[in-house]
């Protein structure tokens, strides 16, 4: 029974630090695109940035966002 509690705990444990792990790096992901797009708004040239209705717009992150 004892074994068991302990399997099931270490199991958990194993569950949430891979939740956080993940969440912290999707966060990140996250952070760094909108900064990215920000830049974009900015008018500094990241990635191709093209001029398109008087308003600087990201091919890349309108593709893959």
């Amino acid at each position: 029974m004892f074994l068991f509690v302990n399997i099931i705990y270490f199991l958990i444990q194993f569950f949430l630090f891979f939740v956080h792990f993940y969440t912290t790096i999707i966060v990140y992901l996250l952070f760094l695109f909108s900064q990215i797009k920000r830049a974009c708004n900015r008018n500094v040239l990241f990635y191709s940035c093209h001029r398109l209705s008087s308003q600087l717009k990201c091919r890349f992150l309108d593709v893959y966002l």
